[in-house]
């Protein structure tokens, strides 16, 4: 009898249905794979859109705080006048010995705020110049009143005290916007000299112009800035100049240098006035020279007691008043009972003795 093969068809079975199982879970696993990925990449992309979103919202004025472009409003206000005060003094001895005009400077008003705020501040007619401080600033702005202009320009002209021009406010002519360019340059060195005493340093000053600066152009700055104005008289005017310079570089001033140099100043000016009033206040000895016949040296030998000499002048001799050897005045010879004096009629030679002391 023929032996018959059963076939095994429940295994097969058994075992493809195995392998689809096994191919449907690594589906199911590698969609949840894909699905993790895309969890994850849509969360960076969340933080870097909050990143995004908390850099665009930084307040601004923090960051020019911390990086040195914005100071604190009581600092800038305290070194701007450190400043003022010493340019003040600076500025009238530079302005007396560039043009031999007298003017008397003081530390005047401070403002803060930005570049663009301070200009819209500028009212009524003014010159308005900008200028550079190497090592120091680019970018400082310098303005004053026409009034200011139009009368330094008289007295340059026309040689007339500043105590007899009336002050007058109107539009510049071309020669008195030329002429002005004096006047910033002496006030951007004086600004110079009190920031720093490096005499090497370069300065300049952009020609001087009615109009300000568009801060629509492509060449405008932006900064946050401060303004110091120097209090001004010059004969019967009372007015004002302005210096406007980048917060950024009040912070960086050596504010205690200058101060330094203002109370060094002060007492060297302190000490000439003390000796001054000491010299005027000591005694001199004084003279009183008449000029005599002049003889040979063979006479002058032969002089005996009793021997009378004439003065060398005819009718009233001509006495010198003289002390420590220096002639003062020219005198004239008189008498008041039985005292001799002299009286001044005029000052010894052409200069003014009093010019040298």
């Amino acid at each position: 009898m023929a032996e018959t093969e059963t076939p095994e068809p429940e295994t097969e079975a058994t075992d493809t249905a195995s392998a689809e199982g096994e191919n449907t879970e690594a589906e199911n696993t590698d969609a949840e794979n894909i699905e993790a990925k895309d969890s994850e990449a849509s969360a960076e992309a969340d933080a870097t859109t909050d990143a995004s979103d908390v850099e665009l919202q930084f307040d601004p004025k923090l960051l020019s705080l911390m990086v040195g472009e914005l100071g604190s409003p009581q600092i800038i206000e305290e070194k701007c006048h450190l400043i003022a005060l010493s340019l003040a003094q600076v500025f009238m001895v530079l302005f007396k010995d560039k043009n031999s005009l007298p003017i008397e400077a003081t530390a005047g008003n401070i403002t803060q705020g930005t570049r663009s705020e301070i200009l819209k501040g500028i009212e009524g007619d003014f010159c308005y110049s900008e200028s550079t401080i190497e090592t120091w600033s680019d970018d400082i702005a310098l303005y004053c009143n026409n009034d200011l202009i139009i009368s330094i320009v008289e007295c340059m002209l026309g040689g007339d005290d500043p105590d007899n021009i009336e002050p007058v406010s109107r539009a510049l002519s071309t020669l008195e916007i030329d002429l002005s360019a004096v006047f910033f340059e002496t006030l951007n060195e004086a600004l110079k000299a009190t920031i720093t005493r490096n005499p090497i340093l370069e300065q300049s000053v952009n020609k001087p112009t009615q109009h300000l600066p568009d801060p629509g152009s492509e060449t405008y700055k932006e900064y946050h800035a401060a303004s110091f104005s120097l209090d001004l008289k010059f004969g019967q005017l009372e007015t004002s100049a302005t210096v406007i310079v980048p917060q950024s570089k009040i912070i960086k001033t050596d504010i205690e240098a200058i101060t330094n140099r203002r109370r060094k100043a002060e007492k060297k000016t302190d000490w000439a006035e003390k000796l001054s009033k000491q010299v005027y206040s000591s005694d001199i000895m004084l003279q009183a020279n008449i000029g005599l016949e002049r003889l040979k040296l063979d006479e002058v030998s032969r002089l005996q007691v009793g021997d009378v000499l004439r003065f060398g002048e005819e009718g009233e001799p001509t006495v010198v008043l003289q002390a420590n050897g220096r002639e003062l005045y020219n005198c004239a010879l008189g008498k008041s009972g039985n005292k001799y004096m002299v009286r001044v009629e005029s000052p010894f030679g052409d200069e003014d003795w009093k010019d040298g002391i």
